[in-house]
């Protein structure tokens, strides 16, 4: 949260502004695409997303998501880096539900380790998204076993 009650996804403007006065949040916005004044932070976490929300999930097609969305962040990763973001508070997040179909989240949550093993940390974030819906035809309000079953094999993933 910048302190305006709006996270760096949601409004980069406004958080270029503010993102010194938040330098010990942890924020998580779509990989690094709104500037160098939003990395001077202690903690990052790089999510892919394609496109954004009003419009990620017209395009979840990929030629290999694996490969795709870790190419991708490990190029952000190195990105932050190079801004000067200290190795140590780089976290990588697959984007679960953030342009990719239910086949495409399913692969990415199995390849985890695969993710991790470019050596930074992983956050995984399952709560209630659509892909539990669609195994279980659970609604929303429905969707908090799978969300914690997803969790738990992120966790035990690595």
């Amino acid at each position: 949260m910048c302190g305006h009650g709006e996270n760096v996804q949601e409004s980069a403007p406004l958080c270029q502004g503010c993102a010194p006065a938040t330098a010990a949040a942890l924020l998580s916005f779509a990989a690094m695409a709104y500037g160098k004044n939003v990395l001077r932070v202690l903690g990052l976490v790089l999510m892919h997303m394609r496109g954004e929300p009003r419009t990620m999930q017209r395009d979840t097609g990929y030629t290999d998501v694996v490969a795709e969305v870790h190419a991708f962040l490990a190029e952000r990763a190195e990105a932050a880096l190079v801004a000067g973001i200290p190795h140590a508070h780089i976290m990588l997040d697959p984007g679960i539900g953030f342009g990719k179909d239910v086949s495409g989240n399913l692969r990415l949550l199995g390849s985890l380790p695969d993710l991790a093993a470019l050596g930074f940390g992983v956050v995984v974030g399952a709560s209630r998204k659509n892909f539990i819906g669609a195994l279980s035809k659970a609604t929303v309000d429905e969707r908090l076993p799978g969300s914690l079953a997803a969790i738990t094999a992120a966790a035990g993933l690595g």
